[in-house]
């Protein structure tokens, strides 16, 4: 049990490392956004028209379906997520609880390591599993929202790449600790 609970350490650890140099430390991920002309000017139309906190999709749903329909066409459309009291732009607590999800998600990955050890003697095994996992995970989550939300495709394919490796990196550190007995 001791072996597990260092492999979920461990693993944790290195997907929090990993995501700092992905997200941190790279520009990579950023490429896709867009600039407004003038940062200050946009909030303040923001506040105007998203009064509340919140998620926001334009159109929205409770237009009439004729207006409804007429603004899709003739754009735009969009979704906006806002925080009308802002943050910090560094906030600790977001680390925090970035590090406590990769840890749990860690812990998931040893849950199914462990119920499926008869089943993946090898650690090849045990690799190609979380792979799966992982594929399954972006493709359902980040490829829906592609196809779903229209979502812009090199945003999602940033959170692709980040999400596949991240889970595929901790999965392969939690494999190699939580395997059948000898």
């Amino acid at each position: 049990m001791g072996r597990i609970i260092g492999g979920i350490a461990l693993s944790t650890v290195i997907v929090y490392f990993w995501g700092f140099l992905y997200w941190g430390a790279s520009a990579i991920p950023y490429s896709s956004w867009q600039e407004t002309a003038d940062d200050s000017a946009a909030g303040q139309a923001l506040l105007e028209h998203f009064p509340e906190s919140g998620v926001y999709y334009l159109p929205a749903n409770g237009n009439a379906p004729e207006l409804r329909s007429a603004l899709y066409e003739s754009g735009p459309t969009g979704f906006v997520i806002l925080d009308v009291d802002g943050r910090p732009e560094f906030d600790t607590s977001i680390m925090a609880m970035g590090f406590t999800l990769n840890g749990v998600v860690m812990v998931l990955f040893a849950l199914l390591l462990h119920v499926c050890r008869a089943a993946t003697p090898l650690y090849s095994d045990r690799l190609k599993l979380v792979s799966l996992v992982a594929a399954i995970a972006v493709l359902m989550i980040n490829a829906g929202d592609i196809v779903w939300w229209a979502m812009p495709t090199n945003w999602e394919a940033a959170q692709i790449f980040y999400n596949f490796t991240a889970m595929t990196l901790g999965g392969s550190v939690v494999s190699y600790f939580v395997r059948p007995e000898a």
